[in-house]
């Protein structure tokens, strides 16, 4: 799923989260793993939905794998 889903004004007048559930929810029947990309924003849309993998900003800035791993770790140790 694009980031448009939730960031355009569609969803502040709640008309994404009915959208998002249906694209989850086929591809869950199709058996297709459902990414959500470009997550600065609407983390709860998704995750009430059901997906269950998303990327973006929300989760961190991009950086080197060696960051990236140790970051991992101290969280895996929480």
């Amino acid at each position: 799923m694009d980031r448009t889903l939730f960031t355009s004004p569609v969803t502040t007048a709640g008309r994404a989260a009915p959208i998002i559930d249906v694209v989850v929810g086929l591809g869950r029947r199709l058996g297709v793993t459902v990414l959500a990309h470009g997550l600065e924003a609407g983390l709860h849309l998704v995750r009430r939905a059901g997906c269950r993998y998303g990327q973006g900003h929300y989760h961190g800035r991009p950086a080197p794998a060696e960051r990236i791993g140790a970051a991992l770790v101290r969280q895996r140790t929480w």
